[in-house]
């Protein structure tokens, strides 16, 4: 996987991101204003890193889980020693691939047979509803090539079999409406059975919803008081 860090001397808060597939650090750059440290993690492909900074400094360290990212957290966080004080999953579960709980295994199967250098652009173009959308979030478009994307998805896919249980503790779950990857109403099914998770619902698709709010904290502030 890949990682994006930065660091400002005085911050005592800290956000881990666990990025969606087909995102990288210029999905959530736009939302950072640097009044908290940031880490963005990404391309689960490539190996892990020898070194993340330890949040044993922070009065705060909030753990996002973008998407598939949810799972990426579960799988990646015990091995990093992650212990996040807030943890917010959004549009995902821990069960990317599932029935019930994430995108049915046969449209996952057939998915994944179909993904090509050409369904990837259409996804990218997809993720943003239409042209203009495209183009007005242009900035937050990943650099991940477009070989390396179709290695991590089928990467994800092949770990994802491989299933451990979740456990990290969720405090919110917050789920928009039509999600390009996972039913909305799957991942309200798996939410609704963790009782100890809020779940939060936005009437907006995901990339109106980050056009929502100026930074990272707006967001988390919202979701906290909803």
């Amino acid at each position: 996987m890949k990682t994006y860090i930065h660091r400002k001397d005085g911050n005592t808060e800290l956000v881990v991101i666990f990025g969606g597939w087909l995102t990288d650090e210029n999905t959530f750059l736009p939302l950072c204003d640097g009044s908290f440290d940031i880490i963005i993690i990404h391309n689960y492909s490539y190996d892990p890193p020898f070194i993340i900074p330890g949040n044993n400094i922070y009065d705060k360290t909030t753990l996002i889980g973008w998407s598939i990212g949810v799972w990426a957290a579960e799988y990646f966080v015990p091995r990093l020693n992650i212990k996040p004080d807030i943890a917010i999953a959004v549009n995902g579960t821990p069960y990317p691939f599932h029935d019930l709980f994430g995108l049915p295994m046969e449209k996952a199967e057939t998915y994944l047979g179909s993904i090509d250098y050409d369904r990837v652009r259409e996804l990218r173009l997809e993720a943003f509803g239409k042209t203009r959308g495209f183009d007005d979030n242009y900035n937050k478009i990943s650099n991940h090539l477009i070989k390396s994307s179709l290695t991590e998805i089928r990467w994800l896919y092949n770990r994802i079999m491989e299933q451990e249980r979740p456990s990290l503790r969720w405090d919110y779950s917050v789920i928009s409406k039509d999600d390009k990857l996972i039913p909305d109403s799957n991942i309200d099914n798996y939410w609704k059975s963790v009782e100890k998770t809020k779940r939060v619902k936005i009437n907006k698709s995901i990339h109106k919803m980050k056009n929502s709010w100026k930074s990272i904290n707006g967001f988390i502030e919202y979701v906290q008081t909803e």
